[in-house]
């Protein structure tokens, strides 16, 4: 065999190349192998649904009145994804008196809250705000589940707490108009003392503010 014509036979020159390629490549993967031998493959399974760790409001700290705005945060321990199929859902409010009210959700831009809006109202009064109970969180046919699929547990810290509506912020309001009795005492034989109460505090109150009907405010001091 004519080595040295094979040597300059541009074809077997080629396949030479190619076959130096596939040991190379051969021999690669054996040595991966080698590496990877007996190495246990670890998978992630999340199967357990996001919970809710946390309310709050992108509201300050204050008095609220008729027609302003309360945005109530529900915060996720994870992201969550919401597939609304029926009505929005609705956040019950526990208002004085026992009265209840619902803020509606808005939306979940931040993907790991949930954010419900409620518009102060004529009557409403609460002198610090916060939702119904724990399974106040009403979700109205929505579903909410994590990446994985697993469907959300919509329980909400217990009411009071430090993760509570309640725990976090300070937010009251009072619609209805202030109102105030008479306290009278008999001071003396001839004098009498009257005492107005109000409500809750006010401002601007003075002696002007006073009618009297039949009497004289002349006869006060």
């Amino acid at each position: 065999m004519d080595f040295n014509g094979l040597w300059h036979d541009d074809e077997f020159r080629k396949n030479l190349k190619m076959l130096g390629i596939a040991v190379v490549v051969v021999l690669l993967a054996i040595i991966l192998l080698n590496i990877n031998w007996g190495k246990k493959v670890e998978t992630f399974v999340d199967n357990t649904g996001p919970k809710i760790v946390r309310v709050t409001s992108n509201n300050m700290d204050g008095n609220y009145t008729i027609n302003q705005t309360i945005e109530i945060v529900v915060e996720f321990n994870e992201e969550i994804f919401l597939s609304l199929d029926g009505d929005n859902p609705r956040l019950a409010l526990k208002l004085d008196n026992d009265v209840v009210k619902y803020a509606e959700f808005v939306d979940n831009n931040s993907r790991t809250e949930m954010v419900f809006r409620y518009v102060v109202s004529k009557g409403d009064s609460v002198r610090r705000l916060d939702y119904l109970s724990e399974d106040s969180l009403e979700a109205n046919g929505c579903t909410v589940r994590d990446r994985y699929g697993n469907v959300a547990s919509l329980l909400l810290p217990l009411t009071s707490t430090d993760n509570s509506l309640s725990g976090n912020k300070n937010i009251s309001f009072e619609t209805n108009d202030p109102y105030a009795y008479i306290v009278e005492s008999q001071i003396s034989q001839e004098l009498k003392e009257f005492t107005i109460i109000f409500n809750r505090k006010v401002d601007g109150f003075t002696f002007e503010d006073i009618d009297v009907y039949n009497g004289s405010k002349n006869n006060f001091r």
